[in-house]
C-alpha cells in the first residue's frame, strides 16, 4: 500500500501522540508547528491531507485560505484539532472536504477521519470527472447511432460505423458503472 503525504501541524507534545496512529494508517507525515502551516508553505509541501491544530480562537485557522484561486475539485483536505467545546467553524456555500475533531479525540479516530477525507477528495474528483464526461460521451454515441443509420454497404464503411457504436457504448457502459459505483 502506498503511503499518502500528510502534513501535521500541531504542537510537538500532539504531534508525537498522533505520529504512530497516523503512520500505522498508512501515512507519510511530515510534522510543522501550527503558526508554520501557511497557505504558501503548505501547497509548497503538496500533502495529500492537512491534520492542522487550532487554537482558541476561530481565527487561528481560515481554511478557505487554503482553497483561493483553487478548482473545486482540487481542495486540500483539511481536518482540524479544536479544542473541547470550541465553536465550529461555519461552513461554506461549497461542500470542502473538511472535518473538525477535538485535539483529544483518540489518535485512531483522527487517522480515521484524516483517511475519510482523502475519500471524499477521491469521490469528488470521480463526480466532477463523470459530469464532465456525460455530455460529450451522450452526443458521440448519438452521432455514431446516426452515422450508422445513414451509412450504405456499398460504402465499405459499416464495419467501421459498426466498431465505433461498439466501442461508444462500451465507453458508455463503463462510465454509468462509474456513476453507479460512486452511488454505493
Amino acid at each position: 500500500m502506498k503511503s499518502a503525504p500528510a502534513l501535521l501541524a500541531a504542537t510537538d507534545s500532539l504531534s508525537a501522540r498522533l505520529l504512530p496512529a497516523l503512520q500505522a494508517a498508512g501515512f507519510e507525515v511530515t510534522c510543522v508547528a501550527p503558526q508554520q502551516a501557511s497557505p504558501e508553505r503548505v501547497h509548497q509541501m503538496d500533502p495529500r491531507v492537512l491534520i492542522l491544530e487550532c487554537s482558541d480562537g476561530a481565527e487561528a485557522a481560515e481554511p478557505q485560505a487554503f482553497w483561493e484561486g483553487r478548482e473545486m475539485d482540487a481542495h486540500l483536505p483539511i481536518l482540524l484539532l479544536r479544542p473541547d467545546g470550541a465553536t465550529a467553524l461555519r461552513r461554506g456555500a461549497l461542500d470542502e472536504p473538511l472535518e473538525e475533531v477535538a485535539v483529544t479525540a483518540d489518535p485512531g479516530e483522527i487517522a480515521a477521519r484524516a483517511n475519510g477525507l482523502l475519500k471524499e477528495a477521491l469521490i469528488r474528483v470521480f463526480r466532477k470527472t463523470f459530469h464532465d464526461m456525460s455530455q460529450p460521451l451522450t452526443i458521440v454515441r448519438a452521432l455514431s447511432t446516426k452515422a450508422l443509420k445513414l451509412s450504405s454497404p456499398a460504402l465499405n464503411l459499416d464495419a467501421t460505423l459498426q466498431e465505433l457504436d461498439r466501442q461508444v457504448d462500451r465507453i458508455f457502459r463503463v462510465a454509468e458503472d462509474l456513476q453507479r459505483k460512486r452511488l454505493e
